[in-house]
């Protein structure tokens, strides 16, 4: 039988002889498991920076809206541009609000916005209180949020809420002064004069004997002393 023979032009052979090694050689690619720890990030990281993106872009924002709204003489056109870029702060941390429900750090920082804002509109201060009562709702051992939302409380003024904040900050740290102090304030302001006089005398107790306000403060648990003694008679 005749036969045939495949002839294979020299420069055909070695591109195939090449293809072959290198086919031969190739690493074997593997496919990466969910587990691997070169690629994974758990959720609370994936959560922690996509979070901080929206705290940071919402803070950047808001510092230049602080650095415009610095120079007194400002002109419409300024007074504007302040507005819009606080909105547009408000847009960015409202967003990570929306994704992030569940994280304190994002309420706060809607209410930094908010309280930024209110000698423009004294309305603002309640969207700041409502945030920060959520923000404490959420992490309830962050005493920043306690004091602020006591403050805000202060301000409007509402020293009945303002007291209640402050017993929770007491509860986190009993020892201290300044805490202490709020607190019996805002109850005696309040007319919560026995529970206030109670909270002097915590506050008397661990102040030291050369304090420059213990003088004041004996004197103002005195006077509620009294009230209270009137208030028996009555």
């Amino acid at each position: 039988m005749k036969k045939y023979y495949l002839i294979i032009p020299a420069s055909l052979l070695i591109v195939m002889v090449v293809f072959i090694f290198l086919a031969a050689n190739k690493p074997k690619t593997e496919l990466l498991s969910p587990a691997s720890p070169a690629q994974t990030q758990t959720p609370k990281e994936t959560q922690e920076q996509s979070l901080l993106y929206y705290l940071n872009a919402s803070q950047e924002l808001l510092n230049k809206a602080r650095i415009l709204s610095s120079d007194a003489d400002q002109t419409p056109e300024e007074k504007q541009d302040i507005l819009n870029t606080v909105k547009l702060a408000l847009e960015f941390i409202s967003k990570g609000i929306a994704i992030y429900p569940n994280d304190d750090r994002a309420f706060a920082q809607r209410a930094a916005i908010y309280e930024a804002v209110i000698p423009i509109n004294a309305d603002f201060r309640r969207m700041a209180i409502l945030d920060l009562e959520r923000a404490a709702e959420i992490n309830g051992q962050n005493p920043q949020h306690l004091s602020r939302l006591a403050n805000l409380y202060l301000q409007e003024p509402d020293f009945g809420n303002a007291a209640k904040v402050w017993y929770k900050a007491y509860l986190l740290n009993p020892v201290d002064v300044q805490v202490l102090y709020n607190l019996a304030d805002a109850l005696e302001k309040s007319g919560q004069d026995v529970q206030s006089f109670h909270y002097f005398e915590k506050l008397i107790s661990l102040l030291p004997e050369n304090d420059t306000n213990l003088f004041t403060i004996k004197e103002r648990q005195h006077r509620l002393a009294g009230l209270i003694q009137d208030s028996k008679l009555e």
